[in-house]
């Protein structure tokens, strides 16, 4: 046994070890972890798109997304290692942990009564959702956020594949839900990726620029306003991020920059005007159209004061009678609502609410004035974005892009990430990776 200082493949000095079989075998069992991990988002993400677009037999597209299901909760857990937390952190977290249980209890009596499906494989609204900000203990190294970067670009790939082969309901005006689905599960992603714009390769950078301009143009044809104002966000956030603290050019550059900006919004303004009446008429009626306000009424109306405190449990729903839009059925009640913080509210209460928020706020104000590098600082971002997503969108998922949030919230806690220059970050992220191109 021999003792040397390890270090990662950008070229980061961590500490000093004693090498040996045992710890080598380690690591190469976390680099194998972690990429069943990502063929695990990736083959659960595809699955339930394909179920819901009716491409194959349902009972096959169910095995495969219970296939992805596994390969994300067993190599992730093992994954998971308790760092050493700030008692605040670790307080929090407890009573998060208690009162998911809590909510989940007020639910269980009625798993056997529902789909199987429904509680476990459906990721926007299913029991796994409430154990994501687990997630927290997950980022140990860069070398766990670089295979994060990979399945990102893989789901964009996959994102354009799907868009290209059913163009039909892409584009379809009266089907809302498969650009939205594509979106949350495959696309969304990509906006972490814009924020850390330049720790990525040229490739990469042209590649995710892409993946958000054709995110935004559909959502902005499809009159999805939810989409467009989340992605609206991302590129406003990702253009500050990058020429306030990436670009230290001299302050006439970033003048010009910000200069530059302008004009080019102003040009795109003119040219909307001028065509508004042609291409977007349907995007202007959707936007001037209030469709939420009936809903939200209704579910104040039915919500009591212990309701808004506590929530409804699992399998909270409140009146709205309405047509099931996947039954085509008349019912009385409905189980979610498209606003993220009221969801919140209608199955947690808000308890739930206040816990998130205390793990989520002080992460965000670590990253952003505690922290050494950009990633840090993105990550405190991201969260903010999501934040303002969740009044707009659910927000909640079981998916990559709720699964980012909580890695964000862990790089904010972590001083192993807080600490990195972005020089380090840089070549830890560039560092060549033998089994993965792009």
């Amino acid at each position: 046994m021999e003792e040397s200082s390890r270090t990662d493949p950008g070229g980061i000095q961590k500490y000093s070890v004693k090498e040996s079989k045992g710890q080598t075998a380690l690591i190469m069992s976390r680099e194998k972890a972690n990429r069943l991990f990502s063929l695990g988002l990736i083959l659960y993400a595809l699955a339930y798109i394909l179920l819901g677009n009716n491409s194959l037999n349902s009972t096959v597209c169910r095995a495969f997304q219970l296939a992805g299901l596994l390969l994300i909760i067993f190599p992730g857990a093992w994954m998971l290692k308790i760092k050493s937390i700030n008692n605040y952190l670790k307080v929090i977290l407890i009573l998060w942990f208690i009162w998911q249980l809590f909510i989940i209890s007020r639910g269980i009596t009625e798993l056997g009564t529902q789909s199987w499906y429904i509680n476990f494989l459906n990721p926007m609204d299913g029991v796994l959702n409430y154990f994501v900000p687990v997630l927290i203990f997950w980022p140990q190294e860069i070398n766990d956020l670089k295979k994060i970067f990979h399945t990102t670009v893989a789901m964009g790939i996959g994102f354009l594949i799907l868009c290209l082969i059913f163009y039909e309901k892409v584009l379809d005006f009266e089907n809302r839900d498969t650009i939205e689905y594509y979106v949350l599960l495959l696309s969304f992603p990509s906006g972490f990726m814009l924020l850390t714009l330049n720790y990525h390769s040229r490739r990469r950078k042209f590649f995710t620029i892409a993946i958000i301009l054709i995110t935004f143009i559909l959502a902005t044809y499809k009159a999805r306003r939810n989409l467009m104002l989340s992605y609206a966000n991302i590129m406003l956030a990702g253009y500050l991020l990058h020429y306030l603290y990436f670009n230290n050019q001299k302050i006439k550059h970033r003048i010009r920059m910000v200069a530059a900006g302008v004009l080019i919004f102003m040009t795109g303004l003119l040219i909307f005007n001028q065509t508004k009446d042609k291409f977007f008429n349907y995007t202007i009626e959707r936007i001037s159209q209030d469709t939420r306000s009936d809903v939200e009424e209704s579910f104040f109306e039915d919500m009591s004061r212990m309701d808004m405190v506590i929530g409804k449990g699992l399998n909270g729903s409140y009146f709205y009678p309405m047509i099931d839009e996947g039954t085509e059925e008349w019912t009385d009640y409905r189980s979610g609502i498209e606003t993220g913080y009221l969801n919140i509210l209608l199955k947690g209460g808000g308890i739930n609410l206040i816990l998130i928020l205390l793990m989520i706020l002080p992460a965000i104000g670590k990253g952003l004035f505690q922290s050494k590098n950009g990633l840090a600082k993105a990550a405190a971002i991201q969260l903010m974005l999501w934040l303002l997503d969740l009044y707009p969108t659910a927000g909640i998922t079981f998916s990559l892009r709720y699964f980012l949030i909580w890695i964000c919230v862990g790089i904010c806690y972590s001083p192993y990430f807080l600490n990195l220059s972005d020089k380090e970050i840089y070549e830890a992220i560039q560092a060549p990776d033998p089994h993965i191109s792009l």
